[in-house]
C-alpha cells in the first residue's frame, strides 16, 4: 500500500473513533430536545439561510413539499418557526426561525464549540499550528472540489 492510502486509512480512522466519542459527548444535549434529525437539519438550515419559502427548503432538505410542510407544521405547534407572507408575493409563505428556535440553535453551537476548544486546548502550540495548516488546506481542496462539481452540474 502506497504511503499516501495508508495515511489517508489512519485518517479516516481517528476520525471514525472521534465520531463515536463525540456521539457520547456532544450530542447528550440533542438528545433532551425531542427532535428528529429532520427537524433538526430545518432549524439548522434556516439559521444558515434565513427565512425560505416551504418549496426553497424542501430543496435544501432534499424532501418532497408535502414531507417538509409535515416538518415544518410539528415544528411550528413547538414554537420554533413560524410561517409568514412573503412580501413581494401573496401567494408564497416563508418560514423562519421563532427566538426559541434561533435560541436553540445558538444553544447547539455553542455547546460543540465548547466541547472543540476544550479538546484543542489539551493540544502543545506546535500541534495546534500543524493542525490548523493542515485544516486550511484541506478547505481549500473543499472549496476546489466544490467548484469541480458546480462546473460539472452545468448551469
Amino acid at each position: 500500500m502506497d504511503e499516501q492510502k495508508r495515511l489517508i486509512e489512519r485518517i479516516e480512522t481517528a476520525e471514525q473513533r472521534m465520531l463515536r466519542l463525540a456521539v457520547r459527548t456532544r450530542c447528550a444535549p440533542l438528545l433532551t430536545l425531542d427532535l428528529t434529525i429532520q427537524q433538526l437539519k430545518t432549524l439548522h438550515v434556516l439559521a444558515q439561510e434565513g427565512a425560505l419559502s416551504g418549496h426553497e427548503l424542501a430543496k435544501v432538505l432534499g424532501v418532497g413539499a408535502a414531507t417538509a410542510s409535515g416538518i415544518i407544521d410539528r415544528l411550528v405547534v413547538r414554537g420554533l418557526v413560524q410561517r409568514t407572507k412573503d412580501p413581494h408575493d401573496r401567494r408564497v409563505r416563508r418560514v423562519a426561525l421563532t427566538a426559541d428556535g434561533q435560541r436553540i440553535v445558538e444553544e447547539l453551537a455553542s455547546a460543540s464549540r465548547e466541547y472543540r476548544r476544550r479538546l484543542l486546548a489539551r493540544l502543545d502550540l506546535d500541534t495546534l499550528s500543524q493542525l490548523a495548516d493542515a485544516l486550511e488546506k484541506l478547505h481549500a481542496a473543499a472549496e476546489d472540489e466544490a467548484r469541480e462539481q458546480d462546473v460539472a452540474a452545468g448551469p
